[in-house]
């Protein structure tokens, strides 16, 4: 497997997408895996996503034409969940790519630049109790 030079990231539709996974191997067999390992308690769907990410990541970099195995390891709990990612899944992946980028940058003011939306534009979503090691806690009103 040749590493690429831009091993933290690649372009789509002119959008730059990092993606640091923790490990990606060949098994014997010579499929890719890709391995993410997790200190919190499991957020399976989230968690899940993101490994498709790493996969579209991997399908794009090394010019995979082969499914490839995607593993959450969850340290705090033991538990391990897979997935095979099939080349097949690509346009799907891209697409939910690129619809949580427009998401994201419909809280610009100007989008070439980078510049947010000024802060009162923006809805505290507080919830005390669930989010009290918040770093961001103190930008929520009470």
């Amino acid at each position: 497997m040749k590493i690429p030079d831009n091993f933290d990231s690649f372009i789509l539709d002119g959008i730059e997408i990092y993606a640091v996974p923790d490990l990606i191997y060949k098994n014997q067999a010579g499929r890719t895996i890709i391995v993410d390992w997790k200190t919190g308690n499991p957020k399976l769907k989230e968690d899940m996503k993101q490994l498709e990410i790493y996969a579209y990541y991997c399908f794009h970099n090394f010019n995979s034409s082969q499914p490839i195995t995607a593993r959450l390891e969850y340290l705090k709990t033991g538990k391990k969940h897979e997935k095979v990612v099939f080349p097949e899944e690509k346009e799907r992946i891209a697409s939910e790519i690129l619809d949580s980028a427009a998401r994201m940058k419909a809280y610009l003011a100007d989008k070439k630049e980078n510049i947010p939306l000024p802060k009162e534009k923006f809805i505290p979503q507080c919830q005390e109790r669930k989010y009290t090691n918040c770093k961001f806690r103190g930008f929520c009103p009470g």
